[in-house]
């Protein structure tokens, strides 16, 4: 009888060779001082990117230490919108590569909010690890091409407070801080940097004018403090109501002259009368509005106190002056037609029941 071999595909006695070695190897970019190199290469089947120093710079110790101080500083950092950096290792074709992850992305000539505030909390991740990058432009901010989230590359100028080689000033001009060209270190460079970023966005450029204040103290402090800015939106609420307001201002002033036109037989105190009666009615209205959105804003200022307690505080006030006055209004007014019925003869009426 036949009997057929059965095996799970692979070769007896085969050993799997999985091959460790870089191929595809393609250059990327060369960066504009002319030391670094950048390129793309395939390792297991995923892509990679592979910087290393250029054949001269490859010979001149500083180079290396750059190098290697860029390795270093980038390589503990872990952030969805930051390059991870995965190692350094002798690649045979180019020497010494920091190895990075791959981005399917490109620079783009300016940033929405919503990828300026990625922006500020990349920022705001490095700095708490202590990292000053001194480099944030376009060309170091790449967006993906599958979601549109922003991620920052390139610490090939990033220092930190606790190294000692290579310290001085560097940057790139119109994106570096002034203070950055005299050695300065300090987190409000790259609050600067991030200006010139948000700059080449029209509806962004009251936040960049603040972040390149020539003071670093008129700067914003921290890229929190930015992000925060940048979060808040104007509570276009408030716009509504101060039209609700004059609309119903100017809708009692019409009513009460077309009142007025229809009842020229009635006596003078009659007509005044039930003017003022309408008046009220309407105030009444205009009350209970602002009651209500005085409500809803409370409401929302409870939920939102942490980010903008200050802005709802100052609100709450406003509308509760807002609403003395209405309540005094009102009051004289109850004052003023008391003594026309009084005066006319006939009932006072019904009081006002709000009161």
């Amino acid at each position: 009888m036949f009997e057929a071999e059965v095996n799970s595909g692979f070769t007896n006695g085969g050993d799997i060779n999985i091959s460790n070695q870089f191929t595809e190897i393609t250059l990327l970019h060369e960066s504009s001082n002319g030391y670094s190199e950048v390129y793309k290469a395939k390792r297991y089947g995923q892509w990679h990117v592979l910087k290393c120093l250029t054949k001269t710079a490859a010979k001149e110790v500083q180079y290396q230490t750059l190098l290697e101080k860029e390795f270093r500083i980038a390589y503990p950092l872990s952030h969805p919108n930051v390059l991870r950096t995965l190692g350094i290792e002798d690649v045979p074709e180019l020497g010494v590569c920091i190895v990075q992850e791959y981005i399917d992305g490109e620079s783009k000539s300016q940033v929405s909010r919503e990828q300026a505030i990625e922006l500020c909390e990349a920022v705001d991740y490095i700095h708490r690890a202590g990292v000053i990058h001194r480099d944030i432009k376009p060309e170091n901010i790449l967006v993906r091409k599958d979601n549109g989230h922003i991620v920052l590359i390139d610490f090939g100028l990033a220092d930190k407070v606790d190294f000692s080689v290579l310290k001085g000033g560097a940057g790139t001009s119109g994106y570096a801080a002034p203070e950055q060209w005299t050695g300065e270190l300090l987190p409000t460079i790259d609050i600067y940097g991030i200006g010139g970023v948000l700059a080449l966005n029209k509806r962004l450029m009251r936040f960049a004018d603040k972040c390149r204040q020539e003071n670093p103290h008129k700067r914003y402090p921290s890229a929190l403090a930015l992000k925060k800015a940048l979060q808040w939106r104007f509570p276009w609420i408030w716009l509504l109501v101060v039209f609700i307001v004059l609309l119903l201002g100017a809708g009692a002033y019409v009513m009460y002259t077309a009142y007025r036109s229809q009842n020229n037989g009635m006596s003078g105190q009659q007509t005044q009368i039930e003017g003022l009666q309408m008046e009220n009615a309407l105030l009444d209205r205009k009350l209970d509005s602002i009651d209500a959105e005085y409500n809803s804003y409370k409401e929302r200022a409870r939920i939102e106190r942490q980010q903008q307690a200050q802005e709802s505080e100052k609100r709450i006030r406003e509308l509760q002056q807002e609403l003395e006055r209405e309540h005094n209004t009102n009051v004289r007014l109850q004052h003023e037609i008391n003594p026309l019925y009084n005066s006319s003869g006939r009932d006072n009426g019904p009081e006002s029941q709000r009161y």
